[in-house]
């Protein structure tokens, strides 16, 4: 039987070398956060909340992680050098 407690030495391994690689280039640090993603989604899915206090802990991570890694897939831009949009 599937379990997340069975696949928990999997995840450190899959991730593993994309973090390595995440070390020079955004797009990796981006992948990574897709798989902690769905690591998130399986707790979810499977009834295992990240909180046990809060039954959709897992997916809100889960939404809030893919957020994460769009941005650092895009590159990580900067929204400092940003000017807002002129009144006219």
């Amino acid at each position: 039987m599937f379990t997340i407690e069975r696949c928990g030495h999997i995840y450190p391994a899959l991730l593993l070398p994309i973090a390595y690689w995440g070390l020079r280039s955004y797009p990796f640090i981006g992948i990574g956060w897709l798989l902690h993603s769905a690591w998130d989604l399986a707790h979810h899915l499977w009834g295992n909340p990240l909180w046990p206090f809060m039954p959709t802990s897992s997916w809100g991570c889960m939404l809030f992680d893919a957020l994460i890694a769009v941005w650092f897939v895009a590159g990580a831009p900067s929204f400092k050098g940003r000017r807002p949009a002129s009144a006219s």
